[in-house]
């Protein structure tokens, strides 16, 4: 009787049970079928590009269908943090139902147009007039743009890179020509005389091996170490497209825009190619070497290490009015740091004895000196080498030979004259500090007044042509030397 009376609710909660799951199984399929529509693969492939491409201005690109002012902006989101946003917005996750269109449009709009830099604009008080901060201002959207080593890292170093804006007119870049032009002149006439005195001519095939060649822009730049080498590193690597490095910088350079193999193809190359060269002052950048190479602490792995203690152990440190007594050869010191040495520098934690300037250039002086005696055996390391033994200006006729005293100016002609506005930045990577010297001028005095002034006659000796080519003075050196 009682199993008779229970058995009509029964029945009836085993249809409601029934009709719980229809209706479940129906808000699915209409959740997948509805909801997630034919367009999805389309804004997946949207997404795709958004994180792949950079500077993409081509007229059939997907983005386009977004927001055409947003193309020049897709630096902005590369970090895998907003493309991990980008998609819970989208598809959904476990917080958030799956957007519609006009709304994925919408979001990746703000996403766009959100800064990714600090100030930008002066507050009172702030030193910089409102033009200067226009010209010439950090800029991490450009940054992010710029490659770096290891997945996600982006080293400290590169958060110092300026990105210059100028305006550019014709009438700007006519009046540049002019001075390279005169460049030119200055380097022709030079090499004139230099060569009716005996100047050694390096191998045309060293000097093209030395080059950096990217034939599809058409432009070949032949690197100088300590002479904005780096900030025109990374611009190359952004024409190749190389976003992560294995290698060093210059390393991966120098893979990515060999010479051409033959010599037939590299004077081709060479003959409908912009030409350029970037140099300063010969005197100016052996300080800039000593300031990098001789007075870091990287790590104890690092082999300009082991050339820092040679030097201190085994260099003699005259001071400015101590005559020359020194007997040195390069042959004592080289960079490098064995297993023992390497041991004894994680145990100092960087405490260590680093050389004086002086000591550094009576390296220099020797290097020289060896290279003299035997200039195809012996290489010079390439932060001190000469300009005209590394780049050959009295064999190569440069179209633009660019000074780092006018480099924000000089660096937005070739980006202009090469067709590259929009595709690179007029960036600006500073050099390392390993010193109490923010300014150039400061340091030459401080570093250059505790050198004996025989010491700087054999420096300025091995480093006339390049002062006479590039039409360079020593005697502001020499003042501060006397003084």
């Amino acid at each position: 009787l009682r199993c008779q009376l229970r058995w009509p609710r029964f029945q009836s909660m085993s249809t409601l049970w029934w009709v719980l799951l229809l209706v479940t199984l129906s808000l699915l399929l209409h959740a997948l079928v509805v909801q997630r529509p034919e367009t999805l693969p389309e804004w997946n492939q949207q997404l795709q590009v958004l994180r792949e491409s950079y500077f993409s201005q081509s007229e059939s690109s997907p983005l386009q269908s977004i927001s055409e002012k947003n193309v020049n902006k897709i630096e902005i989101i590369k970090s895998e943090e907003r493309d991990k946003y980008i998609n819970d917005l989208v598809y959904g996750d476990e917080q958030n139902q799956p957007m519609s269109d006009a709304q994925v449009v919408e979001t990746i709009d703000t996403i766009v147009n959100q800064p990714t830099h600090k100030k930008t604009t002066n507050e009172p008080g702030d030193k910089k007039t409102a033009n200067e901060s226009e010209n010439k201002k950090s800029s991490k959207e450009a940054w992010e743009l710029l490659p770096q080593r290891g997945k996600g890292k982006r080293p400290n170093a590169y958060e110092n890179d300026e990105v210059t804006n100028v305006n550019w007119t014709r009438e700007i870049s006519m009046a540049r020509e002019k001075v390279y032009k005169k460049r030119a002149i200055q380097v022709k006439k030079s090499c004139r005389l230099l060569r009716h005195e005996g100047l050694y001519q390096t191998p045309l095939g060293n000097i093209h091996t030395n080059m950096r060649w990217d034939e599809e822009n058409n432009l070949i730049w032949c690197p100088i170490f300590k002479a904005a080498s780096t900030t025109w590193v990374k611009n190359f690597l952004i024409l190749a497209g190389e976003m992560k490095l294995k290698s060093s910088l210059h390393g991966e350079v120098d893979e990515v825009f060999a010479a051409p193999q033959s010599r037939k193809q590299r004077m081709l190359q060479l003959n409908k190619s912009l030409k350029m060269l970037i140099v300063r002052h010969p005197l100016d950048r052996l300080l800039s070497a000593y300031r990098d190479k001789m007075l870091r602490f990287r790590n104890p792995g690092d082999a300009y290490l082991g050339l820092q203690l040679c030097l201190v152990e085994k260099y003699p440190n005259p001071g400015p009015n101590d005559p020359d007594r020194s007997n040195t050869t390069a042959n004592i010191c080289r960079a490098g740091v064995d297993k023992k040495l390497k041991k004894q520098l994680k145990k100092s934690h960087g405490n260590i004895t680093h050389p004086t300037f002086t000591q550094f250039l009576l390296l220099v002086r020797d290097d020289m000196r060896l290279w003299i005696k035997n200039p195809k055996k012996i290489k010079v390391n390439l932060h001190w080498r000469p300009y005209w033994i590394q780049c050959g200006p009295c064999q190569v006729n440069y179209d633009v030979i660019m000074h780092t005293e006018s480099l924000d100016i000089d660096n937005e002609y070739v980006i202009h004259k090469a067709g590259l506005e929009g595709i690179i930045f007029n960036a600006h990577t500073h050099a390392s500090k390993f010193d109490a010297y923010n300014d150039t001028s400061e340091s030459t005095k401080a570093y250059y007044s505790q050198v004996p002034p025989w010491l700087l006659d054999d420096i300025v000796e091995f480093y006339q042509p390049d002062l006479t080519i590039f039409g360079y003075s020593a005697q502001p050196y020499f003042d501060i030397v006397n003084s």
